[in-house]
């Protein structure tokens, strides 16, 4: 009886260390395939990492781009802001000269008119007196 003990203790501990082995290889298995997926998580991170940091770049290329264009934008509305009002005060300018111009031969016309009148009455009394 104890030589069949001793032979079911060998073979109960055979199968508890083959049951170890495997659980063993088991858990390698588990964590070689952990390493596996935290290195392609890894990976993936890295990527996305990349593809955000272009983004970002691409992005801060188009703002400056836009700052560039409202800058130029608001230099040429100045630019015609200014040049609109030194057209206005020329055109202002002529406006008045062409006005006092006007008024002056008005004036000159009315003087001619007046001394064409006396005369035209100075002829005529002469001629009723003779």
């Amino acid at each position: 009886g104890l030589e069949e003990a001793l032979a079911q203790a060998e073979a109960a501990t055979r199968s508890k260390a083959d049951m170890v082995m495997i659980l063993e290889a088991s858990k390698r298995q588990l964590e070689d395939g952990n390493a596996s997926l935290a290195a392609s998580a890894t990976e993936r991170i890295a990527a996305v990492q990349m593809e955000l940091t272009t983004m970002q770049e691409s992005r801060a290329a188009c703002v400056a781009e836009l700052a560039a264009a409202t800058a130029q934008q608001q230099e040429v509305r100045r630019a015609f802001a200014s040049e609109m009002a030194s057209a206005d005060a020329q055109y202002s300018e002529r406006l008045a000269r062409l006005e006092a111009e006007q008024q002056e031969a008005r004036r000159a016309l009315g003087d001619e008119l007046a001394a064409a009148n006396a005369q035209h009455a100075e002829r005529l009394a002469q001629t009723e007196a003779e």
